[in-house]
């Protein structure tokens, strides 16, 4: 008896060390590895040797630790055998669940913000598809997630597809869709091309990116040419409408009217997890025993 403890408390260190060690290095690969399997498994022996040499101890106890093997054996089953995909699907598009016959199509994005612009609540409307064949409609938002037989359907993010790029003068509006897009301006026979375009400008190490793929201080670059020659080249901002970079000529009469979107996509992750009924019942067994032990 005496050796068994010994062994049990080294290897509850280890395990408690390694779970530490994991959570230290805040590496998801290590709860997906064969070690983390491995103490798993370690721990189901452990848990069952106890209720094997205790087999005169109380209900309660026997409900403590029936429930801990449970939820133990419920996640060595999610580690083998659980289904998570992650898909970014545009409006409009179907994509298929790689293993499965199943699709899904993104009918509709809704976003809603808070008054200071902040995004407030997003979801997707969703149909799926078996086998080429629609069998379910539904929507998904954080927290409230597509259910179909045992598959589950989460809104984990989103982003914006397509854009529209609306660069007024004088009047007269100028529309791009991409990077390479040209407009000619007829009333002074110039090409505008746009060069570039970041969501959130800012200067890193002395050149321009975007902090993030949020609509923060977005900023746009334009070159006008005469015929094939390159004129002027400069950025144009929606914050700052009458901010131009330098001196410019052209540039100078033109600002950064609007963003329209045209298009979001939505991150979803599917997932199946084939233990989590069993994490529940085990979960359910513990509540039992301990409040059998301390209330009963």
């Amino acid at each position: 008896m005496k050796k068994i403890l010994f062994s049990s408390m080294i290897t509850g260190t280890i395990i408690i060390g390694a779970l530490i060690f994991g959570s230290l290095r805040n590496d998801v690969a290590f709860y997906h590895s064969l070690l983390f399997l491995l103490l798993l498994a370690l721990f189901c022996g452990l848990t069952l040797s106890c209720l094997i040499l205790r087999r005169k101890a109380g209900l309660d106890y026997w409900l403590i630790h029936s429930g801990f093997l449970i939820i133990l054996s419920g996640a060595l089953i999610s580690f083998l055998f659980s289904y998570r995909q992650f898909l970014e699907v545009k409006e409009g598009e179907k994509k298929s669940l790689p293993g499965t016959d199943l699709s899904i199509r993104l009918d509709k994005f809704d976003l809603k913000y808070y008054p200071d612009g902040t995004p407030r609540e997003y979801r997707s409307t969703l149909s799926l598809f078996k086998n080429g064949h629609l069998i379910k409609e539904g929507k998904t938002l954080v927290n409230h997630p597509f259910s179909y037989k045992g598959f589950k359907i989460y809104q984990a993010s989103y982003g914006t597809g397509e854009v529209a790029l609306v660069v007024g003068s004088k009047g007269r509006e100028f529309v791009f869709k991409e990077i390479g897009d040209e407009v000619l301006d007829e009333k002074s026979g110039l090409r505008l091309k746009l060069i570039d375009f970041l969501p959130d400008f800012v200067i890193m190490d002395g050149r321009p990116s975007s902090r993030s793929e949020e609509f923060n201080n977005p900023a746009l670059k334009l070159t006008a040419y005469q015929g094939d020659e390159p004129k002027e080249s400069g950025w144009l901002f929606l914050n700052f409408k009458d901010f131009h970079q330098g001196e410019k000529e052209v540039l100078a009469g033109l600002s950064f009217e609007d963003i329209v979107r045209l298009s979001y996509f939505s991150g979803l992750e599917v997932v199946k997890d084939h233990g989590a009924k069993l994490a529940f019942l085990g979960s359910s067994l513990m509540l039992l025993g301990l409040a059998r032990r301390f209330y009963f």
